[in-house]
């Protein structure tokens, strides 16, 4: 709701406008907004994901240049470290 995707999506399918295509265009824009990457980031640590917690941050430092995930992404990369079992 907070993107306003729903009542465009809504008009496409009502209308001859394909609908694959505006779905597809609509859902591109939460990859440029930091509020709903925060969102998912947070998400995605309550539920322990580390790995994709640290593809969000990466995905957010190189197409938002947001010093805040960059930062983040080291502590989550540090954390995988930390829990890898070494092999001798």
């Amino acid at each position: 709701m907070r993107l306003e995707i729903l009542y465009p999506l809504l008009v496409a399918v009502g209308s001859e406008t394909s609908v694959p295509a505006e779905f597809y265009r609509l859902h591109r824009l939460r990859r440029r907004d930091r509020t709903y990457l925060r969102a998912l980031l947070g998400d995605l640590e309550d539920v322990k994901r580390w790995g994709f917690a640290k593809a969000v941050c990466d995905h957010a430092t190189t197409k938002l240049l947001a010093p805040r995930f960059k930062k983040r992404s080291e502590k989550i990369a540090a954390f995988i470290a930390d829990q890898t079992p070494q092999t001798p």
